[in-house]
């Protein structure tokens, strides 16, 4: 219904009902143990619709490799406001809470239903608490908490949504960046007893318009391996030598590969898009000083690269 006469929540009618809401607190699990992410958004400012998290990957976390825990928990006081002819719905319809998230890096969006609000006086707490698969996101994700049209009893309003699922507006919004400098490694895992302890595959078109990230370009750890743990992936140390010298290798991979086509002369001399693999191949050959010329030097600084950055 795109009738500009139709009530919706604004701002006014938000402070109106009252809602509050505590910390959010994200985490991810390792062997049966919940560890607590940080944010690292120095600028982060708590107010509704200006509320950022940057979770950097690190030895610790990688969204390819773990899952991403919200637990978080809101209030609204006064939810008789929402009801009623100068309102949101008739007294007689039942309102519902939702989260809804899209990433567009990973063109994945969905919802998910927090529960129903009711006409009463009494104030209604409400909690989420969603696990993420590993890999369910990359890049900014944007969630949104609000309000939609649960049942609808009483259509008699035509100044009132009544369309059933409808979207009614939105209580709160944050940001997740999952990209942190753009020079993240790609990485997944997979399970196979007979197979390699890790292995890359790289499907490059265009360098330049090509993101650095699974879909191009990606190291696979095999957690059935008997060597798995010796990697101490998600563990709060840094990486290993073991894994430190699987993603140097990999990442020899991926410059030979764009050496051997051709393009790697290119992507040295030209200005490339942030995220994109010949940003990121461009970034660490003038941050390290790299030499592609001379292969056994190449090796050596990418190990030296690695280690100073886990």
């Amino acid at each position: 219904m795109n009738n500009i006469l139709v009530r919706e929540l604004g701002t006014d009618l938000i402070n109106k009902i009252g809602y509050a809401y505590g910390d959010k607190e994200f985490s991810f699990y390792y062997d049966d143990e919940k560890i607590a992410l940080e944010n690292n958004e120095e600028d982060f400012n708590d107010e509704i619709n200006k509320q950022e998290f940057v979770f950097s990957f690190d030895s610790q976390w990688n969204p390819s490799l773990h899952n991403l825990i919200i637990d978080y928990s809101f209030i609204i006081n006064n939810p008789n406001f929402l009801f009623g002819s100068d309102a949101l719905t008739h007294e007689d319809n039942t309102l519902g809470i939702a989260l809804l998230w899209k990433s567009r890096d990973s063109r994945h969006s969905s919802l998910k239903r927090i529960g129903v609000l009711n006409n009463s006086t009494s104030p209604q707490d409400f909690n989420i608490n969603i696990n993420f698969a590993p890999g369910t996101f990359r890049g900014m994700v944007e969630f949104n908490i609000v309000i939609y049209l649960a049942s609808a009893c009483n259509k008699s309003n035509l100044l009132q949504n009544n369309e059933e699922g409808a979207v009614l507006g939105t209580l709160e919004k944050f940001l997740i960046h999952l990209d942190g400098d753009g020079a993240e490694f790609p990485m997944q895992e997979f399970n196979d007893k007979e197979g390699p302890l890790w292995k890359t595959e790289i499907y490059i078109g265009d360098p330049f318009m090509d993101l650095f990230n699974t879909d191009n370009f990606c190291l696979y750890i095999n957690k059935a391996h008997s060597r798995y743990k010796e990697l101490g992936i998600g563990k709060r140390v840094n990486f290993s030598r073991l894994l430190i010298e699987i993603i140097a290798n990999s990442f020899e991979q991926l410059i030979y590969t764009l050496k051997s086509n051709g393009m790697l002369d290119e992507i040295l001399e030209k200005e490339s898009d942030k995220g994109t693999i010949a940003n990121v191949i461009k970034y660490y050959f003038e941050e390290y000083e790299w030499d592609a010329s001379d292969t056994s030097k190449l090796s050596v600084t990418i190990r030296e690269s690695f280690e100073s950055k886990v």
